[in-house]
């Protein structure tokens, strides 16, 4: 991106308004130099924006894989200073594809806590299916995952200062691309090794 402005709090800038900078290129220096000559190290704090250019795609097919939810199996049982009493035996086997709930009531008696616990476990069979979606299902997805995007790639201090983007149709499904430009804080914490030669 190109430099627009800068705020150093701690060490050195290294870059000016106008440059051009890339990913790994060194914005604020934790080196600092004093009046006679010497350096010492200091912790580099600020940031540095500058205006960028960024794109996203995604294509949504027109197909979704959902969650069904099949027979509900219950087991239920009494906790009593660690001691498990069961009122209902599970039947059948807790495989994979099952999804479980676990619900629990504490007793109280005239205001106080018991050490008993009433557990109830909720076990629900699963299995995934494909289903085919609607136009306006699919580009609601894809809006959604652009906004995801931009919510990870943009913090509130940037700027996005303009948005192009266009929604096709194909047998694959929809495709949703955008080009913006923004003005963002570009600064990445990044270590260096500071070695004092003899």
């Amino acid at each position: 991106g190109t430099i627009t402005r800068y705020e150093v709090l701690s060490g050195q800038i290294a870059v000016k308004k106008g440059d051009l900078v890339r990913e790994g290129d060194l914005l604020i220096s934790g080196i600092r130099e004093t009046k006679s000559g010497s350096f010492y190290p200091v912790k580099a704090v600020g940031r540095v924006f500058a205006e960028t250019n960024r794109s996203f795609s995604v294509t949504v097919p027109w197909e979704e894989t959902v969650q069904i939810y099949g027979e509900e199996q219950k087991e239920k049982y009494l906790e009593v200073l660690g001691f498990s009493i069961p009122f209902t035996l599970f039947k059948g086997e807790k495989s994979e594809g099952i999804k479980v709930l676990e619900i629990q009531d504490y007793i109280s008696l005239f205001g106080y806590d018991l050490p008993v616990v009433i557990r109830e476990k909720i076990f629900l069979k699963t299995h995934q299916k494909k289903e085919a979606i609607k136009v306006d299902r699919a580009e609601k997805l894809a809006y959604d995952k652009y906004e995801q995007f931009k919510r990870d790639t943009f913090a509130e201090s940037d700027e996005i200062l303009s948005e192009n983007v266009t929604v096709t149709s194909s047998e694959e499904g929809v495709t949703l691309t955008a080009e913006l430009n923004a003005v963002e804080n570009i600064c990445r914490e990044a270590p260096f090794r500071f070695t004092v030669y003899p």
